[in-house]
């Protein structure tokens, strides 16, 4: 098979950047003839009379030999070792002034040219996967059939690439190979090799499993011991009690912290007994809980029990509710939340059905009855609750033409704007709650069936517009999310790759209705 770059020159490198030097060799990342790629530069130690006759020694030759091989077997074509482009042999180094650290060399270096790969990473115990293991084991398997010998099969040199649909898995880093002839069969000594390289990836699948919980374990207790103890600092008269009533407002972020629900339920504890904590000094309490991000860890349904604990004590200050990237598969009498991201948990058919049931109950009950303080007026709760359900009824179906301010509202000491939602009098954030009361709602990858769909589009239809329902909402940092397509919508559900075109259409079509509404809006107003 031929190579890609032949008979290469210095002016058709262009070194972009040295990514790493050993006293064997150089790696660049460099472009040849405008395509990027890597350059590996072997120093030759030249032959030596005890160079064993069954190995070979030179770097070079170890690894283009072994690319070689590979590439005509289909590896590359498969992605599952990084493309081969060529080399370059007997370099004159002092005619390539980025090779500055071979110009003493007595034998010219020779390098070899392969495929650069940008958001390559080794695999650790961050972006670790037991099925990546084995899709390694399975590589290095087909790699031995080809009769090649890695020579260094160590977690270092194994790769993965995240792509957007599928993740890359590969092998790299080819200078320790031995490459076997053809034909024949393999020595005792070659197949000794094998056995050992397949024995000690066979270990690494085996006990990297084990690191990888052990790790998760202690990072988990560490993360959440080092929150709850700041929170027990709080208390009376820990040391940080005097600097938390300065400042109760308290925003705790364990993004990615390999959270176990019991392990969030021992945190939670301490955060629930912080919250609650009154005494003749701290009549109000000692913290404020305004954000709570519990992204991306490995919580389950049974930790919601005590997260709706915390929402219910924090529904006058908590802002932001962040449960997205969990294994989720209560908001009720929350006041100012302004997002919840539900993103990358599956829901599914069922609890999209139970949101939207959910969502239609929570209208948007005024439920305090307002009195403003010095206001005469004593109103029935319920009765307040029937009429703004009325309202909220009027302003989603009745022709717009007879939409206008009911009068019995200003017994509340308020007036509302039935096309736009806006509060005007005496601010009072608790007269909106539930789920419709939040200008955003995430589900960018939780929607994954058109029964799905057809349920998020309900809630598509009927959510107010985030402008609207903000002027509910006291003033601070913007929440909007960066996914959101239509600033009329707060409703955001891209992106979500496993939905059918189907399911997608049925949403676009509830985006579009929203955006000609408004429109319709704006002409009659």
């Amino acid at each position: 098979m031929a190579d890609l770059f032949n008979d290469v020159k210095p002016s058709d490198v262009v070194f972009l950047e040295n990514l790493r030097e050993s006293k064997y060799s150089a790696v660049f990342k460099v472009q040849v003839r405008e395509k990027t790629c890597v350059m590996k530069v072997h120093r030759d130690r030249g032959s030596s009379s005890h160079d064993p006759p069954y190995r070979e020694m030179n770097l070079f030759i170890r690894e283009s030999t072994a690319y070689r091989r590979l590439k005509a077997k289909g590896f590359c074509d498969r992605g599952v070792i990084p493309n081969f482009y060529g080399t370059i042999t007997k370099i004159e180094a002092t005619d390539w002034p980025d090779l500055h650290m071979f110009h003493e060399d007595k034998l010219p270096p020779n390098a070899i040219l392969i495929e650069y790969i940008p958001n390559m990473q080794q695999i650790d115990l961050s972006n670790f996967s037991e099925s990546y293991l084995h899709r390694f084991r399975g590589i290095l398997h087909e790699i031995h059939k080809a009769r090649v010998y890695h020579g260094d099969a160590y977690p270092r040199n194994m790769m993965i690439s995240p792509g957007k649909t599928t993740t890359r898995v590969l092998w790299i880093d080819f200078d320790s190979a031995q490459t076997f002839p053809e034909e024949g069969a393999l020595t005792s000594r070659q197949k000794m090799w094998i056995e050992q390289e397949v024995e000690l990836v066979d270990y690494f699948v085996k006990n990297l499993p084990e690191d990888y919980k052990e790790a998760e374990r202690v990072l988990g207790f560490k993360a959440r011991q080092a929150v709850s103890k700041d929170l027990r600092k709080r208390i009376p008269p820990g040391l940080g009690s005097r600097a938390g009533a300065r400042d109760p407002h308290v925003e705790i972020d364990l993004t990615a912290k390999e959270l176990t629900d019991d392990r969030f339920a021992a945190f939670v504890d301490d955060l629930i007994n912080c919250i609650q904590y009154r005494d003749e000094e701290h009549p109000n309490g000692i913290i404020r809980l305004t954000e709570l991000v519990v992204k991306g860890n490995a919580l389950t349904v049974a930790s919601v029990k005590k997260l709706g604990h915390v929402v219910a004590l924090s529904s006058d200050c908590l802002t932001q509710l962040n449960i997205s990237d969990n294994r989720i598969s209560s908001l009720k009498g929350c006041y100012v939340l302004k997002k919840i991201d539900f993103a990358g948990n599956p829901l599914g058919g069922a609890g999209f059905d139970v949101l939207a049931r959910v969502f239609v109950q929570s209208d948007l009950d005024f439920i305090e009855p307002l009195a403003n303080e010095g206001s005469k007026h004593q109103v029935d709760t319920d009765v307040v609750v029937i009429l703004s359900k009325a309202v909220d009824v009027i302003s989603l179906v009745e022709k717009k033409k007879n939409r206008k301010p009911p009068d019995y509202l200003k017994v509340f000491g308020f007036q509302i704007d039935c096309l736009g939602g806006k509060p005007t009098g005496d601010s009072n954030y608790r007269r909106a709650r539930g789920l419709q009361s939040v200008p955003y709602l995430v589900f960018s990858n939780s929607c994954i069936t058109n029964a799905c769909a057809f349920h998020l589009w309900t809630i598509i239809l009927s959510h107010h517009q985030p402008d609207t329902l903000l002027e509910f909402l006291p003033p601070g940092k913007s929440v909007a999310p960066p996914e959101q397509i239509n600033p009329l919508n707060g409703i955001v559900y891209t992106p979500n790759e496993k939905l059918s075109a189907l399911g997608k259409r049925l949403l676009e079509l509830g985006n579009e209705f929203r955006i000609q509404d408004s429109d319709i809006d704006a002409e009659e107003r």
